[in-house]
């Protein structure tokens, strides 16, 4: 029931067209920022295209739906223009259940708030918003147990909680590149990383790998630590450290 949210984008975006070619010519302009305005609402879903970030799209989504229906109802009426039975009932069901669903996922998100296993944060600079119990306990040991690892060596985090662990430990991150998604590293942020690596501008990683788990992934960094670097095999946490070998330090 929830997935079926992934249609929400190509149905408001797809009626949104449609309403800004039929409708008469004084409501185009309307219509036309409605349109831009569900484009903008469908962008935000923007890095990943998942359900956590989908979500946060539905109301305006659905906004631009109702908006385009409610368009295309009165104005090909006015055309003369009879919708067939079926088609109106339908559209108006669509509409309806876009905003149950809508409806649904928020209460169900405050449910889970209420009954969950979540404390406001105590890691630092991230205090007092609501996060699970396993996720401040995990975030505060590994921030410790990095920090103590690192003291006086160059490192990189490829991690989606990179920024956490920069702003817990106090690591500091020689490149300009933190986000473990290709697309935050350009045309040639990897090789750049790369080539500090090889200089031993860097020289440990920690590094949580993404190949064969996502289109996303920094495939040629993450290939490069694998195959020049050294595992540390004592390291127990999420993700894996990673140093150069030793004839290069």
């Amino acid at each position: 029931f929830a997935h079926s949210v992934f249609l929400l984008p190509f149905v408001a975006i797809g009626l949104s067209l449609g309403s800004l070619i039929l409708s008469k010519q004084e409501n185009r302009k309307k219509v036309l920022y409605v349109l831009i305005f569900s484009v903008f609402s469908f962008v935000g879903a923007y890095p990943r295209f998942d359900l956590s970030h989908l979500g946060s799209t539905v109301p305006m989504l659905t906004i631009a739906l109702m908006y385009a229906f409610h368009r295309l109802y009165d104005d090909l009426a006015v055309r003369g223009i009879r919708w067939n039975t079926i088609w109106l009932q339908l559209g108006r069901i669509s509409v309806v259940v876009w905003t149950l669903i809508w409806i649904l996922m928020v209460s169900y998100e405050f449910y889970v708030y209420v009954k969950g296993p979540y404390r406001l944060s105590a890691v630092k600079h991230f205090q007092n918003i609501v996060v699970r119990n396993d996720w401040n306990e995990s975030v505060q040991k590994i921030s410790k147990n990095l920090a103590d690892m690192f003291t006086g060596s160059q490192a990189y985090i490829s991690h989606h909680d990179a920024a956490l662990y920069y702003f817990n430990t106090g690591i500091k991150n020689i490149t300009p590149f933190y986000y473990w998604h290709k697309t935050s590293f350009g045309l040639n942020g990897q090789q750049k990383v790369i080539a500090a690596i090889k200089r031993g501008d860097i020289q440990i990683v920690y590094i949580l790998f993404q190949e064969n788990h996502s289109p996303l992934a920094a495939v040629q960094l993450e290939r490069f630590v694998r195959d020049y670097m050294i595992e540390d095999k004592d390291w127990k946490e999420s993700g894996q450290i990673y140093r150069i070998p030793p004839l290069q330090k």
